[in-house]
């Protein structure tokens, strides 16, 4: 029960002290958690990307037409929520997906210990 209390102090001492650390933790974590086709892909298609692209009329439209207009930058922001809303992580490989889980966690925990001063 003591661990217990212990953790619980830590975040909210982490909560206080650096409440946007706290957020991206939370996200990072939830993220490991959830694979992305879960929650990305539906997301996505709320807005409205599509395997098949932008819908007519949908946010995502509106966005690609103001910010790029006809021509999508290769690695800009926009190709790379389209690729994801395409399948792309759908296709990535078991090895690749369990070694970027890993090294999301390692990064996540050295980010805990890096906030509470322990490193």
């Amino acid at each position: 029960m003591k661990n217990v209390e212990e953790v619980i102090v830590a975040i909210g001492d982490l909560a206080e002290q650096h409440p946007y650390l706290l957020e991206t933790l939370l996200v990072s974590g939830v993220m490991l958690i959830i694979p992305e086709s879960w929650f990305l892909r539906p997301l996505l298609r709320l807005f409205g990307m599509s395997p098949e692209g932008p819908v007519q009329g949908s946010v995502v439209a509106w966005a690609q037409r103001t910010f790029f207009g006809g021509t999508i930058p290769k690695g800009s922001w926009f190709s790379y929520l389209q690729r994801a809303a395409m399948g792309h992580w759908a296709r990535k490989s078991i090895k690749k997906t369990i070694l970027g889980s890993i090294l999301g966690g390692i990064g996540l925990i050295g980010a805990i210990f890096a906030s509470c001063g322990c490193v």
